[in-house]
């Protein structure tokens, strides 16, 4: 979450999490860049997993369930998370 500051987020998995709204990432007046994450599958009030309040955050090279999202190499399709206990 980012309000009024620049923020980057890289390399990260944002996954089943609970929120009232941006069930990943929720940006207010910002500049976020976001690169080579995956935003997937949140819960919540809101059912978007990028927010944006007055900022146009630049995502690239991500898996976004929401599939609205441009930018160069991003991509919507199920992550496949590992599942050691049923294979």
């Amino acid at each position: 979450m980012a309000y009024y500051a620049p923020v980057i987020i890289s390399n990260n998995t944002c996954a089943a999490n609970f929120a009232e709204s941006g069930l990943s990432l929720s940006c207010y007046q910002s500049d976020a860049i976001a690169f080579n994450n995956i935003f997937w599958g949140g819960s919540g009030l809101d059912k978007t997993e990028i927010d944006t309040l007055g900022c146009t955050p630049i995502i690239s090279f991500c898996n976004v369930v929401d599939a609205r999202w441009p930018g160069e190499g991003n991509i919507s399709e199920f992550p496949r998370f590992r599942d050691p206990e049923n294979g």
